[in-house]
């Protein structure tokens, strides 16, 4: 699902295809291939953060680079960048990657659909064992725990929808109207990247050019996370109060910054961020273990921060649309 924004290009293959002639070919090739660049561009760094994403879900590290702290080798991100750039650059020799990576989306979407069928049961699997060993009690702890976080998501979505009301005014009500549905369905899925087609074809119908959310949208995928972060820093403390460490303001602002790096790329691959609070929480002197106290409900977390990413990043394509001075008409 993490190549999915390549029916934006697909689309436009389709167009050239159907060209009258050479020369409405070549004139199609010269008028887009700007925009084509810039995209196949943004696809390159996503594709390279999918990549780094897979091989630190093998055993935690930085497969990679070979470092143990499984950081993200940013340099996979400029390789995936200048990858996207060649591609764009050869022209109509790149056709064939583009349509390649057109049906591998199809394909994955298809596959995440079958998966998701099938994760209700992986849930209630996973909740029937901690109920087995703890007791039901243990549910009323968990509980608390999930209306906490639920709170201060709760807070972070009337500060993005703030936002969002200061550039477009009382428009933000027509927008939430618009992106309800790929929100309902980030939350059911507990991946960002499953909404990330309807996303897209809400934001244009909400009036967003197609230039600015081609663009936007799949970079935000990789770089503008608000729920992953919430969520990272939520789980990282967590575990920490758990074992009783006291972490100083500057070791809290530390691991901030850390998780903003380290979870760069991780919408399209549910429970990466997992790996990541466990990278993370290794490098302070917390124990890994406590990822345990996670587990049970991670996915009912998980919900909620995907359900965030979506609204964080259709909030921040009507940010840059309106900075760049591009209308917003439905």
């Amino acid at each position: 699902a993490a190549l999915s924004h390549a029916f934006v290009d697909g689309q436009a293959l389709r167009t050239y295809r159907h060209a009258p002639n050479a020369g409405s070919r070549k004139s199609w090739a010269a008028g887009d291939a700007s925009s084509r660049g810039v995209r196949l561009a943004v696809f390159g760094i996503q594709a390279g953060n999918q990549l780094l994403d897979r091989a630190q879900l093998v055993d935690g590290t930085d497969t990679l680079s070979g470092r143990p702290d499984g950081l993200p080798g940013l340099g996979l991100v400029v390789d995936g960048f200048e990858l996207g750039l060649g591609v764009a650059a050869v022209g109509e020799k790149g056709q064939p990657i583009i349509t390649a990576m057109d049906s591998l989306a199809h394909v994955m979407l298809k596959v995440t659909n079958m998966i998701m069928w099938v994760a209700p049961f992986a849930v209630f699997s996973s909740i029937a064992t901690v109920i087995a060993e703890k007791g039901i009690g243990i549910m009323v702890d968990y509980g608390q725990l999930i209306l906490l976080f639920y709170a201060a998501l709760a807070v972070l979505w009337l500060i993005l929808l703030g936002l969002g009301y200061y550039f477009v005014k009382n428009r933000i009500w027509s927008l939430i109207n618009h992106i309800k549905e790929p929100i309902v369905l980030a939350f059911a899925t507990a991946s960002s990247e499953s909404a990330y087609p309807k996303l897209l074809n809400q934001l244009q119908r909400f009036g967003i050019s197609e230039k600015i959310v081609s663009f936007v949208l799949p970079l935000g995928y990789s770089f503008n996370l608000d729920g992953s972060m919430m969520y990272m820093t939520f789980g990282s403390l967590l575990i920490a109060q758990a074992y009783g460490i006291d972490l100083t303001l500057a070791e809290q602002l530390t691991m901030m910054l850390v998780l903003m790096v380290t979870s760069k790329g991780i919408a399209a691959v549910p429970r990466a961020s997992l790996v990541v609070i466990a990278a993370t929480v290794a490098s302070f002197g917390i124990p890994e273990a406590g990822l345990a106290i996670l587990l049970p409900i991670d996915q009912f977390l998980d919900m909620g921060r995907t359900a965030t990413n979506v609204v964080g990043n259709a909030v921040a394509n009507v940010a840059i649309s309106k900075m760049e001075g591009e209308p917003i008409d439905n």
